[in-house]
């Protein structure tokens, strides 16, 4: 799985799937397409809806709706946004690095047990 470490606060130094919000007017899987690109470099191909979680732990957007997808594959090189991401890096899901927000920690959970 392809996360990122983020270089700013909240959870600043811990790692992340990558993502951002919505616009006025787009689509979330535009966001995802967009959002993929800008924080890892990477083209997002094959997108499958898998979850909407609220979130409890975001302090600029408390309730905020998260849309999960899962992507494969991925197109281009890697190069993580400085601006908000100190690394972008793959992962298996049994060694996986540690995780800031409580819904990408619940992700995780559901991804291990759809394994």
């Amino acid at each position: 799985m392809l996360l990122v470490e983020r270089g700013r606060e909240p959870y600043k130094n811990t790692w992340m799937f990558p993502g951002g919000f919505v616009e006025y007017g787009e689509h979330p899987e535009e966001t995802l397409r967009r959002e993929v690109k800008e924080e890892t470099g990477l083209k997002a191909e094959k997108i499958s809806f898998f979850k909407i979680v609220q979130s409890v732990d975001d302090p600029r957007a408390p309730g905020n709706l998260i849309f999960f997808y899962q992507v494969k594959p991925y197109e281009g090189s890697i190069k993580t946004d400085e601006k908000e991401n100190v690394a972008v890096n793959w992962f298996s899901l049994d060694r996986l690095p540690k995780i800031g927000w409580k819904s990408h920690k619940y992700i995780i959970k559901a991804l291990k047990k759809d394994k």
